[in-house]
């Protein structure tokens, strides 16, 4: 990309109806330290998605993905009437991604009677109606869809008419923080950290990854009903030290929603108050190897609170780069303050908006 323009971009925030302003300079820079062209294209696409709010941007990152060609088959070829089952925040995006298909409806519980993307939404005694064989039902849930589609089945609905959208891009989500281009060279020896833990699973991961069940992590979840879970799934691994609180650039509580699974967040709104630290306090006497963050939007705040880390240690980053339309700048350029030694490789793991992931090298 051209390296000599230095005028500010304005644009539109959609979701939150705010001017910000974009640093061209910025972007050439990112642009240069990305390594790879999957890497650039993946910039590209989610930089015109949150500069446009056109989804066919989200569209060209998913068909390069190892469950695009199974999933296009069974939603083109099969059915002819496809059924959404839920009409919230993922369920509405699907016919936005996807508007070839041929979206019917949605079954929803909760919002029965609205129009969404122009297909009314119809409660559950809707499934009565839809058990021949012309009929797809799409679970779009990301939680409770074993559940779901028992429930469906009940319903009248046939299990071989049932597909979960989730369990497309489960096996590319194994990868997710740890895949094959991530080198092991500079982590070995050293502690992992886990922010945004819910269950443990991605240390447990991480431990199998290093072939070391004795390897340290510092493992962070803010939400206690997930704590619980970690401190289960992680009990008997005696260098994993975990910490039921948050991390941040600056000291103190934050108001935060609980009981959201995965999806549980710092907000204005939140039903608790929980203590918040700087990974720099906590880890001041570790070697930290490798971070990975999935903290549902205050990835810039604790990355801010890991400077000195950072910047003197140089760790292998692997963060969630998608929760906020300026993530995919304002993160990277945020990592080369703090160190402008690292390079950068993008990916992205589902068939939806989210899981595009930021690894620093």
């Amino acid at each position: 990309m051209e390296d000599n323009l230095n005028e500010k971009l304005r644009f539109h925030y959609h979701e939150n109806a705010r001017n910000a302003l974009i640093d061209s300079t910025d972007i050439c820079r990112i642009y240069d330290r990305l390594i790879d062209d999957k890497s650039k294209m993946i910039f590209i696409n989610r930089l015109l998605f949150s500069l446009t709010n056109d989804w066919r941007y989200i569209k060209n990152i998913v068909v390069q993905t190892d469950a695009w060609t199974e999933f296009d088959y069974d939603m083109s070829n099969k059915k002819k009437d496809i059924y959404i089952y839920g009409a919230g925040i993922s369920g509405k995006r699907l016919p936005l991604i996807y508007p070839e298909y041929a979206w019917a409806g949605y079954v929803d519980r909760n919002k029965v009677g609205i129009i969404c993307n122009g297909l009314r939404v119809y409660g559950i005694e809707k499934c009565r109606e839809l058990s021949d064989d012309d009929t797809l039902i799409l679970i779009s849930n990301m939680i409770d869809t074993d559940e779901i589609k028992k429930d469906l089945i009940v319903w009248g609905i046939k299990e071989k008419n049932i597909l979960t959208f989730l369990d497309y891009s489960r096996k590319a989500v194994e990868r997710i923080y740890f895949d094959d281009y991530v080198s092991l060279e500079n982590v070995k020896g050293k502690a992992f950290v886990d922010a945004g833990a819910f269950d443990g699973a991605d240390t447990l991961r991480f431990l199998r990854w290093v072939k070391d069940d004795a390897a340290k992590a510092m493992v962070f979840e803010a939400d206690n009903n997930n704590f619980q879970k970690v401190k289960k799934n992680l009990a008997g691994y005696p260098e994993v030290q975990l910490y039921n609180q948050g991390l941040s650039n600056d000291e103190g509580q934050q108001f935060f929603m609980s009981g959201q699974g995965e999806m549980s967040n710092f907000s204005g709104n939140g039903d608790i108050a929980v203590p918040m630290n700087f990974l720099d306090n906590v880890a001041v006497e570790e070697q930290i190897g490798y971070i990975k963050m999935d903290i549902e939007g205050y990835e810039r705040q604790a990355l801010s609170g890991a400077k000195k880390v950072i910047s003197k240690q140089q760790p292998v980053l692997a963060i969630s780069i998608y929760h906020k339309r300026e993530d995919i700048w304002e993160i990277p350029k945020l990592i080369l303050s703090l160190n402008s030694n690292y390079r950068f490789i993008l990916r992205h793991y589902s068939l939806g908006v989210v899981d595009t992931v930021l690894y620093a090298v």
